[in-house]
């Protein structure tokens, strides 16, 4: 079938049309019909007259990405990524605009290598910045582990000897990638891997090297110097390093309560029951060690060490959690459920008692952090610790209507999600800009104050702050550690799905 058509069925009957997603972040109305002029909003629908976007993938940081064809190269496969810093201030906000444009050149100085994808065009339409890349067709890791279960200790081995030589290359180049992980590797079907999403990566300089940079990366999986805002070519290995760690076990250090860079890695086998190969763990270590000097300094050294490793023959003794012990299962029953068989890991439905007893007792900030465990326990995301927009798209709504009674009930009607609706909606109808609606509200709810977006840390976890002030969990993730980046675009976005998921019909 063409990628451009969506099937609709309705009994016996079956028609075939084609779609197109419209660009406009604040429509991004499903088209029906080869059509030039959004439906809903009337902005074009093909991007450059050239590339139309079929499907609507996700939101990070600032940028919005999208599934679609080329139709003057006979329907090929791309991606467009839309780069949206209007909730920037105006210096701000040119300087995303720079680095906008130094990923493009970045992409374009790196896309002639096999294992990353090519920079097609790099463009601009209704004063948004777009980049189009190849479409790379496969599963990334992240994806693979969840369906298949745990990588054995030797495919680990091979994906990292796969992976190793693209970090050398990059590095080569003077570019960091900055957030290397799971989801951001694609095995293709001939099982080559592509390193993904160079949104983040950073032209390094002896300039940056000795200043203090943007923070950007993934929680779990970050280097503890890029934390600080300072990522060098060492700071890759560290998240090469976590990766494997994922890999072998399907659990993240962190969703365990383990900090790398201040815990032993054989507290984490403890904890997880794994038994690696003593050579291999330490490769690991030294990949993961917190102190930049004492960790590996170049991708192919860590490659050559890897190499020499002799072949291990898995068993079931050689990892507790290997496929061939507790498998990652999918039950085709249900969407996206995933069951943990084997031991006490069997995914349970999720326990509103806690979360009842903390409002009871008033401890706003245990609450308001167990609602965000509910959130991903509920959307079936406790391993990545994310939520994506498609996520809360699908989210069982009577479980979100539990969850905003509890808040209200304890709460004297101070806080919760339907609270929180109503204010948005009252602020909505008395502004015209979907950001000022966003900022306007955030600072009715104690969330912006002193044009500044508060981090995690300096909200108020009490009644004595504004009205509709918590439940804050849906918000940035390093923003939940306590790291300051401002308004994050996925936070409002988030923050939108949710209420309009709780008020459908």
């Amino acid at each position: 079938m063409d990628r451009t058509s969506l099937v609709l069925s309705d009994r016996e009957e079956i028609v075939t049309t084609k779609v197109s997603q419209c660009l406009n972040p604040d429509c991004l109305q499903i088209n029906l019909g080869d059509t030039y002029l959004c439906h809903n909003c009337h902005e074009p629908v093909l991007l450059a007259d050239r590339y139309r976007p079929l499907n609507y993938l996700g939101a990070g940081g600032f940028a919005y990405t999208f599934e679609a064809v080329d139709e003057h190269r006979l329907q090929t496969p791309c991606v467009i990524k839309q780069f949206m810093p209007r909730q920037l201030s105006e210096a701000s906000r040119q300087h995303a605009i720079d680095l906008f444009r130094q990923e493009a050149a970045i992409l374009k100085n790196l896309g002639n290598h096999p294992q990353i994808p090519d920079l097609l065009a790099f463009l601009t339409q209704q004063e948004r910045l777009y980049l189009v890349q190849e479409f790379i067709s496969g599963q990334d890791l992240l994806q693979i582990i969840n369906q298949k279960g745990n990588f054995s200790q030797e495919q680990v081995k091979q994906i990292l000897i796969d992976l190793l030589p693209i970090l050398e290359f990059i590095h080569s180049k003077q570019v960091i990638h900055r957030d290397i992980k799971p989801s951001n590797i694609i095995c293709k079907e001939d099982n080559t891997l592509v390193l993904i999403d160079f949104g983040s990566c950073l032209q390094s300089s002896q300039e940056f090297l000795t200043q203090i940079g943007a923070i950007t990366g993934t929680p779990g999986y970050v280097a503890p110097e890029q934390i600080q805002g300072q990522a060098i070519p060492a700071s890759d290995l560290f998240s090469v390093g976590a990766t494997a760690l994922h890999l072998l076990t399907g659990i993240i250090p962190i969703d365990k309560g383990i900090d790398l860079a201040s815990a032993p890695l054989e507290l984490f086998w403890e904890q997880v029951g794994f038994i690696p190969d003593p050579e291999f763990s330490k490769i690991i270590g030294k990949l993961l060690q917190p102190e930049v000097e004492n960790r590996y300094q170049s991708a192919i050294e860590v490659k050559q060490d890897l190499e020499k490793l002799p072949v291990i023959q898995e068993t079931k003794t050689t990892s507790k959690l290997s496929l061939n012990s507790t498998p990652l299962h999918i039950n085709n029953s249900s969407s996206n459920t995933l069951i943990l068989s084997g031991g006490n890991n069997s995914l349970q439905a999720p326990d509103y008692q806690k979360l009842e007893q903390l409002l009871a007792e008033q401890n706003y900030l245990a609450a308001d952090q167990e609602t965000w465990k509910l959130l991903l326990q509920n959307a079936n995301r406790t391993l990545q610790g994310c939520l994506t927009l498609k996520d809360i798209i699908k989210f069982p709504q009577e479980e979100l209507k539990i969850i905003d009674r509890l808040w209200q009930k304890y709460s004297q009607g101070h806080f919760g999600l339907s609270v929180q609706r109503h204010i948005y909606r009252n602020t909505q109808e008395n502004q015209r800009s979907d950001y000022l609606t966003w900022q306007k509200f955030a600072t009715n709810v104690g969330w912006y104050k002193q044009e500044n977006w508060l981090k995690y840390g300096e909200l108020t976890f009490n009644t004595q702050g504004n009205k509709a002030h918590l439940p804050a969990c849906c918000i940035d993730m390093f923003n939940r550690q306590n790291i300051d980046r401002g308004v994050c675009g996925w936070w409002r976005l988030g923050f939108i799905a949710l209420i309009n998921k709780l008020e459908q019909k």
